[in-house]
């Protein structure tokens, strides 16, 4: 759609008599109006029935602001139209802070094209200033308007989040590629699935494929936005945990939607309520800190679940494993008989020492270094190991059950932890 307007100015201006004095008659001009006659070409090439026209006439001051002058609206058939329109300016002239000198107003004038049946808005043009005074028409104005082409529509992805909002933009082009300030209406195929306001604001509703559809000047253009289930609940593996300092722990979510359906691909955040306790990644990945207590909340689409960590000094060693055991046939097996081997390993970085001991009277424990005893004693380097052997001596015939106390320490003597092995030997007598 082109349509052209022609704007031509003309001034008019009437005369009257005032008789001055008895003696005589002197004829002079007293202007009864100010008006410039503007007349207006509309050569409109879009098809259909007839169009409303409304013409605005402004006149500007020396602060940058407009004043109306006219406001007038006519209908008109398709095709080439001519419109007289009367502009008084009287009130610009006697306004003195109007641009333009005490006989000249700078006007401001626009055009806005409606199809008459619908009152859809077609075109609307800002003319360029047209300086104008009575009894001198200013230059004939052509202005061309050209029609929508194109509308590209922006802002709203292929895919929302139920409850999720966007704002589209669209932006209208003539067939030059040239882009329009053209007015753009909002239309949704499905409000059940998704709306759209008049400013082009997509809210998802319901899962679904929906069509949000921008119209401007006759030409429409739309997009495919598929709404997907929002999370509705968040269970998190492991949903607490207890750490030593220095170890991490990995959390791994599961979203559910509101039909207990497992959901993917959705962005998951972490926080901790303490970092300097247990720090959390952007993965999900737990790292002790120092001794405490902190939660972790992992969120996703504005639901949220939490773990709690608790966090404890790292032992000095692992004693392993927490229990022994052999049978022994009395009369029939070796003796002394191997019942187990207890393994201390120091995790801290730092050496240990240690003692350990046995109540029963036949169970012996002895180290690379030393005889069979009820109690022993050693150390294990930084990052080293050290092991107890644990036997029965034979000595009854009865089924024995007890447990060896391993206390380790530090070099420093600061720090002591305590472990308990249990031990099992039942004697078969054949």
């Amino acid at each position: 759609m082109r349509t052209s307007f022609r704007f031509i100015a003309r001034a008019a201006a009437l005369a009257a008599t005032l008789v001055v004095g008895a003696a005589c008659t002197e004829r002079v001009l007293v202007p009864q109006t100010q008006a410039v006659q503007l007349q207006l070409e509309l050569a409109s090439q879009v098809a259909g029935g007839s169009r409303t026209v409304t013409v605005r006439v402004r006149y500007q001051t020396a602060s940058g602001g407009l004043v109306a002058l006219l406001d007038q609206t006519s209908t008109v058939a398709t095709g080439t139209q001519q419109l007289s329109v009367p502009v008084d300016l009287s009130k610009c002239l006697a306004d003195a802070a109007h641009v333009g000198g005490p006989t000249t107003c700078r006007l401001r004038v626009t055009v806005e094209l409606r199809d008459a049946a619908s009152g859809t808005l077609l075109d609307t043009v800002e003319l360029a200033a047209i300086d104008a005074s009575p009894g001198a028409a200013p230059a004939a104005t052509t202005v061309t308007v050209a029609a929508v082409s194109t509308i590209t529509v922006t802002g709203v992805s292929a895919t929302l989040i139920q409850g999720q909002a966007a704002q589209a933009t669209g932006v209208v082009k003539d067939a030059a590629g040239n882009t329009l300030a053209r007015p753009i209406t909002w239309a949704t195929s499905n409000a059940a699935v998704a709306v759209v306001s008049g400013a082009g604001l997509v809210t998802a509703v319901a899962p679904g494929t929906v069509q949000i559809v921008a119209s401007s000047g006759g030409v429409s253009q739309s997009t495919s936005v598929t709404v997907l289930p929002a999370v509705a609940s968040i269970s998190v593996n492991p949903s607490s945990a207890s750490m030593f300092t220095g170890q991490t722990t990995q959390l791994v979510p599961t979203l559910r939607d509101a039909n207990n359906n497992v959901l993917s691909g959705r962005p998951v955040t972490y926080s901790s309520s303490s970092a300097g306790v247990a720090a959390v990644s952007s993965s999900g990945l737990v790292s002790a800190i120092a001794s405490g207590t902190a939660v972790i909340t992992v969120a996703s689409e504005g639901r949220t679940a939490t773990v709690s960590i608790t966090v404890s000094p790292m032992p000095l060693a692992s004693v392993t494993p927490t229990s022994v055991s052999a049978t022994h046939t009395f009369g029939q097996s070796s003796c002394p008989q191997a019942v187990g081997t207890i393994t201390i390993t120091t995790t801290s970085g730092v050496a240990v020492n240690f003692t350990a001991s046995v109540p029963h009277a036949s169970l012996r424990l002895a180290t690379a270094a030393g005889s069979p005893s009820s109690s022993v004693s050693g150390g294990a380097a930084a990052g080293g190991t050290a092991q107890i052997a644990v036997s029965f001596n034979c000595a009854s015939s009865q089924s024995v059950t007890s447990s060896v106390t391993v206390v380790v320490r530090n070099q420093a003597n600061t720090i002591t932890e305590t472990y308990t092995v249990q031990v099992s030997v039942p004697v078969v007598v054949p």
